[in-house]
C-alpha cells in the first residue's frame, strides 16, 4: 500500500478511475470547497471515504497534506535496466502492462 497526499495530487489520481484506490481519508472537520469538490468526485467512483483527525493524518506523511490523502495500491518497482528493456521490445505495451501488474519478484 502507498499513500497520495495533497488536494492537486489525489483529484489527479482521481482522474485515472477507481482501479487500485483503497480509500480515502480526509480530516475531520475540513470544510474547503476544493477538498469538498474532491471528496464528491471519489463518492462518484464509490471509493470508501473515512474521516480522521488532523493528528492522526499528520502522522502518516511529513508533508503538507491539505486534509486529504489516497490509499493506493502499491506498483512493483522496475529497474532502469528493465525499463530499458521494455521499451526496445517489440510488444512494449503488453510487456509494460505485465511489468506493472505482475507479482513476478524483481532483480
Amino acid at each position: 500500500m502507498s499513500m497520495l497526499f495533497g488536494v492537486n495530487v489525489v483529484q489527479a489520481r482521481l482522474k485515472s478511475g477507481k482501479h487500485g484506490i483503497l480509500e480515502m481519508l480526509v480530516r475531520r472537520g475540513a470544510r474547503s470547497l476544493r477538498l469538498q469538490k474532491v471528496v464528491a468526485q471519489a463518492e462518484r467512483l464509490s471509493i470508501p471515504i473515512r474521516m480522521i483527525d488532523a493528528a492522526a493524518l499528520d502522522e502518516l506523511t511529513d508533508t503538507n497534506h491539505q486534509g486529504i490523502g489516497l490509499s493506493v495500491e502499491s506498483v512493483p518497482n522496475i529497474s532502469e535496466k528493465e525499463l530499458d528493456e521494455l521499451a526496445d521490445s517489440p510488444n512494449v505495451l503488453f510487456r509494460v502492462t505485465w511489468a506493472l501488474v505482475s507479482e513476478v519478484p524483481r532483480h
